[in-house]
């Protein structure tokens, strides 16, 4: 018999979301075509709720479309410079 402790191929598969923001998406999609609502007012709309779990909710569907996602970024010192830091650096020695 296994002891505890994480198990292969248990879980939430990585990405998935759970069954309550699912079911909040389902809510909130069906609200806007009844209202005939664009997907983005209505979370216009829900970002000014009073009840903060809706509004943290709203917030957090809206932000992608607001927003890239932050990557990380490693920069070594052999790595080709980008155009535009090219451009930069011409630009100051012309300035000097």
């Amino acid at each position: 018999m296994p002891g505890g402790g994480r198990q292969p191929g248990a879980g939430r598969p990585k990405g998935a979301r759970d069954k309550r923001t699912e079911e909040f998406k389902q809510e909130f999609d069906d609200a806007c075509k009844r209202h005939n609502v664009d997907f983005i007012e209505g979370l216009v709309v829900l970002c000014k709720h009073q009840n903060e779990d809706i509004r943290l909710r709203a917030y957090n569907m809206a932000l992608p479309y607001l927003y890239p996602k932050l990557r990380h970024v490693e920069i070594t010192p052999n790595m080709p410079t980008e155009p535009v830091f090219q451009l930069i650096v011409e630009k100051e020695k012309k300035d000097e």
